[in-house]
């Protein structure tokens, strides 16, 4: 406070300051991003100048009233209102279409995550068909064996699911410094994504061994 600096290449030449106040970080001109240095002039040393206006209404049915009241005040001043949402808008589209990219692809990994998962506990249930036959020729009850193959499918989905959000979380982390809204921890996305994956993984689980129950164990066995 008090010190003086030298702000160079200024519209009005290389201007001498003296520092009477200090403001936190704020993002001027990029959502989000890392703070630059900048600098509040005096009013007398501004090229232009920018009024914020709050209201409870429809913020377009204010714009007559401002131009009103700049004409008023310099009939030849020429006025550009803009909404706050138009003008957010215009500072992340970049953005939004790097998310948009983003989340498509997010989806078709999800998918094939999802028929990866199905493909895989259909085989693993397939390949145990004979293992249901021997149970079942030996007493074991449906609900007994179902109970079995949709144990084994639930802890291997559990071990993927764990993997997987312990590495998303790593993954919004770093996404969370490059687009404006992220947070590193979105508990109800890793509990979608999380969720989806499991539920594949029982009904690709219980349908095959759905199946293989209704076999006779006899026939099973003589393959």
């Amino acid at each position: 406070m008090g010190r003086r600096i030298r702000l160079l290449g200024n519209e009005n030449g290389d201007l001498d300051l003296t520092i009477v106040g200090i403001v936190g970080d704020v993002a001027q001109r990029q959502l989000p991003g890392v703070p630059e240095n900048q600098v509040y002039l005096p009013l007398a040393h501004a090229s232009e100048l920018s009024f914020v206006l709050r209201t409870t209404g429809e913020p377009g049915l204010l714009a007559p009233h401002v131009r009103a009241a700049v004409s008023e005040a310099d009939a030849a001043m020429p006025v550009t209102i803009r909404t706050m949402a138009d003008a957010y808008a215009w500072y992340v589209w970049d953005r939004r279409g790097q998310g948009l990219v983003l989340a498509v692809l997010g989806g078709v990994a999800l998918l094939l995550a999802a028929l990866g998962i199905y493909g895989v506990m259909s085989l693993m249930v397939a390949n145990r068909r004979r293992e249901i036959g021997v149970r079942m020729a030996l007493g074991s009850t449906r609900p007994a064996v179902r109970r079995l193959v949709v144990g084994a499918s639930l802890r291997l989905t559990a071990v993927g699911v764990a993997a997987g959000l312990l590495l998303g979380m790593a993954a919004t982390t770093g996404l969370a410094s490059i687009f404006h809204g992220v947070r590193p921890l979105d508990v109800r996305v890793f509990l979608f994504a999380g969720g989806l994956l499991t539920a594949v993984a029982v009904l690709a689980a219980w349908w095959p061994a759905r199946r293989a129950m209704a076999v006779d164990p006899i026939s099973v066995l003589k393959k």
